[in-house]
């Protein structure tokens, strides 16, 4: 199934497939693991093969292992021999420090995923609302650990719940240019200390966009403005127009062009009749209707105005890539911008 639940806790609400011990306030990570049952670790044991002429004489690989659950003695993957378990209490020591960072954290959701070849924890850092308005942003940091040599440990801010295994690869994508990620190999429990401090830098990295974001808030827009806004962000969805392209007057070209006055135009009509109260007519609203529109409209709206070399791109990696890329230079934009 997509939710790839084993077991799992959550705070505060269930998740979309119901699953899981569900506990009305936050949770402490030793709760966490003791409602998600994560209270296991794995070993690795050795693995053997029949050889000789008749296939009688029984013969130990030396290069390859098999890690299985201690509890249920549940076969999770087969690894190299240099491979360094990071047991499930070296991930809850890990998570502690990384909770010290912000003494309002708490777990939002602990889960075994699989047989128990992920476990992954989502911990709940802070949460603030634009100024003058009713948005609210939460943030939150991933730990995600597998016990079948498939993933390295790894680490990484969000703003999605992470409740399941797609919640988890969506965030993952979303957040792959800021992903940490330690191999299992001897060192791995010293180099853990290196996830703290992209943990660290996570939430310094929320606490400077919620004060960017109020600043943007709190910028009421000119017509001008909000026009020199719109085409920044056209460049950033669609690229520069070219000295090559601007010079070019063929039918390619005039598409081009209409296509990215139409953008434009979209976003500065679905800004001109957002958002209500305190937030109508500012920058925030603005940077909302622009990637709003890139993740519901743009894939219908743009339709073969991408360039060749978007294309090529979105053929050869996940789309939520480009998307992403596409995001970064909007932020960038208006970061730009208020600077």
């Amino acid at each position: 199934m997509a939710h790839d639940i084993q077991t799992a806790a959550y705070s505060n609400e269930p998740a979309w497939h119901g699953l899981g011990t569900v506990i009305p306030y936050g949770m402490a990570l030793d709760q966490a693991f003791a409602l998600a049952s994560l209270d296991w670790e794995v070993q690795a044991e050795p693995l053997y093969r029949y050889t000789g002429p008749d296939r009688d004489t029984l013969e130990r690989l030396d290069d390859r292992v098999a890690l299985v659950r201690q509890d249920n003695g549940a076969r999770l993957g087969l690894v190299g021999n240099r491979y360094e378990p990071f047991q499930n209490s070296d991930l809850r020591d890990l998570a502690e420090a990384m909770m010290e960072l912000d003494p309002s954290s708490y777990v939002e959701s602990a889960m075994s995923l699989g047989q128990g070849e992920d476990v992954v924890l989502c911990i709940r850092l802070r949460e603030w609302n634009i100024q003058g308005g009713d948005d609210k942003s939460v943030s939150y940091l991933v730990l995600w650990n597998s016990h079948n040599g498939t993933k390295a440990l790894t680490t990484y801010g969000t703003d999605i719940r992470v409740v399941c295994r797609n919640t988890l690869t969506w965030s993952a994508n979303k957040a792959e240019r800021s992903t940490v990620g330690i191999r299992h190999t001897a060192g791995i429990h010293q180099a853990a200390d290196a996830l703290v401090r992209a943990a660290a830098e996570s939430v310094q990295a929320s606490e400077s966009w919620e004060e960017t974001a109020n600043r943007l808030a709190t910028w009421s827009l000119s017509g001008t403005e909000a026009g020199h806004l719109a085409v920044k962000v056209s460049e950033a969805i669609m690229g520069r127009v070219t000295d090559r392209e601007a010079a070019q007057d063929d039918e390619s070209s005039q598409r081009a062009a209409r296509r990215r006055e139409k953008l434009v135009q979209d976003i500065g009509a679905a800004w001109r009749h957002g958002a209500s109260g305190a937030l109508q007519g500012t920058a925030w609203d603005l940077f909302n209707r622009a990637t709003g529109y890139l993740d519901h409209d743009s894939r219908i709206r743009l339709g073969n105005g991408e360039s060749a070399l978007e294309r090529r791109d979105r053929n050869r990696i996940d789309p939520a890539s480009l998307t992403n890329a596409r995001k970064r230079a909007i932020r960038q934009a208006f970061e730009t911008a208020l600077a």
